[in-house]
């Protein structure tokens, strides 16, 4: 199975969560599968834009380390940009069977997974954090309810009650 992982943290091994998504990839290349890993923000691995770690490739698609809010949106927005292209890409080779999404960021969930739908990917997400925590616009967590939850073709969550939650909005959660 060919996949891409899509974050916007630090990798390979900074926190928590990188170090699972990263030992997740590790584990799936090493039982045969092929990971792409796409990082939506600037990365600390000196002046390379990629990594290899333990045959996942990590690559940054943002490149601006400056200080200036403005250009730092700009260069976010840019590097989501370039993910769609690669899935767009991706799809219409059928070089990749699924992407999944760790990014609890509204506006990446939304134009990747609206270019992975329209190439037939199938597309997955994952929850740490009841949604209400992370979000406290009412109208984009409305949003992230109705709207998106339910196109993913599976949700990772971490507990059960998180699991409860979500599965009022996406029944396929894992």
């Amino acid at each position: 199975m060919n996949l891409i992982f899509i974050s916007t943290g630090e990798y390979p091994d900074t926190h928590a969560a990188a170090i699972r998504h990263s030992i997740l990839a590790k584990g799936l290349v090493e039982n045969g599968h092929s990971v792409r890993f796409l990082v939506l923000t600037p990365q600390k691995w000196g002046k390379q834009n990629s990594l290899d770690y333990f045959g996942v490739r990590f690559e940054s698609l943002n490149t601006y380390k400056g200080s200036n809010k403005l250009l730092k949106k700009l260069y976010n927005l840019r590097a989501v940009s370039k993910a769609r292209k690669i899935i767009t890409k991706a799809g219409r080779s059928h070089s990749v069977d699924a992407i999944t999404i760790f990014t609890p960021d509204i506006l990446p969930i939304l134009f990747l997974t609206r270019s992975a739908h329209k190439r037939q990917l199938k597309v997955f997400h994952e929850r740490t954090e009841l949604p209400y925590v992370m979000e406290k616009n009412k109208r984009i967590l409305n949003y992230y309810l109705k709207t998106l939850l339910p196109q993913f073709d599976g949700i990772f969550v971490i507990n059960d009650k998180l699991d409860n939650y979500i599965k009022q909005f996406n029944q396929h959660t894992k």
